[in-house]
């Protein structure tokens, strides 16, 4: 297998990559689909995206997603080539290329479908998991009926709030502050979302994201300002970006939330969000 591996992926090689990540979701019945940017990385330089061809076919890939020095990798072989030592290989040729960076701890992300049916996956890279997993979930697009609340503006977020929306997201997400400053730096500015804001008084109070760089519509990093939890504030601001999005789009809305906060995952359900996957979080196991 020939490997090329790049800081972003070009026009081609992201049409060839969405194809062969469509394959192996429509075999394994998966749906998460990795980042293919590398703007959240810690270093742009980095090689982000690892591409394997045999006979000029594109039959391999791995993404790197790496906000920390703890990056996260994603892994997809076509069905047919399988079991050929194919993810091995990918993942060695990460190690090498990156070795300069000096990483520290990784992860690699599946799904419940794809562990269950490829255990020598699981077992040829060593992995072992890390008791973190996720539920992620779909809605259709059907509207809203939404009084609107008073003393509240929904709107997209400016460079005039993003230190304010930073230390929002650090406290709540327990990021280190210069992490959720690049987080919100670059949603700022990115072409394939919007990051939005709740302002009361001319104060950030939730903040949530908005991607559209997928087949879906993906909603992340929800954070309501401790003060004003348990108020209604989070369910009435996902109402009124579904119904923003509504207007602009067809897709699917699709959403992710970690099995042990059982508030937001009933939160979703109550929005009309229903189970699509669970994500799995696996580590380097000692041998």
């Amino acid at each position: 297998m020939e490997i090329i591996h790049t800081t972003s992926l070009d026009e081609v090689q992201t049409k060839l990559v969405k194809k062969l990540i469509k394959s192996c979701q429509k075999f394994d019945n998966t749906f998460k689909e990795p980042y293919l940017l590398n703007i959240l990385n810690f270093d742009k330089q980095m090689p982000a995206f690892f591409l394997g061809y045999e006979d000029s076919k594109l039959i391999g890939f791995l993404s790197v997603y790496a906000d920390t020095k703890d990056p996260e990798l994603s892994i997809f072989i076509h069905p047919e080539y399988r079991r050929t030592g194919y993810a091995t290989k990918l993942y060695q040729d990460f190690l090498s290329e990156t070795k300069s960076y000096h990483l520290n701890s990784v992860k690699f992300q599946t799904e419940a479908n794809f562990s269950n049916h490829n255990p020598e996956f699981i077992e040829n890279l060593n992995l072992v998991s890390d008791n973190e997993t996720e539920t992620w979930m779909t809605r259709t697009g059907e509207s809203f009926e939404l009084l609107e609340k008073n003393g509240y503006v929904i709107r997209e977020a400016s460079k005039a709030f993003s230190l304010q929306i930073a230390k929002l997201q650090s406290i709540i997400f327990s990021e280190d502050l210069k992490v959720s400053e690049k987080y919100v730096n670059e949603a700022i500015n990115d072409e394939t979302g919007t990051l939005y804001m709740v302002l009361s008084n001319d104060k950030v109070i939730a903040t949530c994201t908005v991607d559209k760089s997928s087949d879906y519509i993906y909603l992340y990093g929800l954070a309501v300002l401790n003060t004003y939890q348990r108020q209604g504030i989070g369910t009435y601001f996902m109402k009124k970006l579904i119904n923003i999005e509504i207007e602009k789009t067809s897709k699917v809305f699709q959403i992710a939330v970690a099995d042990s906060n059982v508030v937001a995952k009933r939160m979703y359900e109550r929005l009309g969000f229903l189970f699509q996957t669970q994500v799995l979080y696996l580590k380097i196991g000692n041998k």
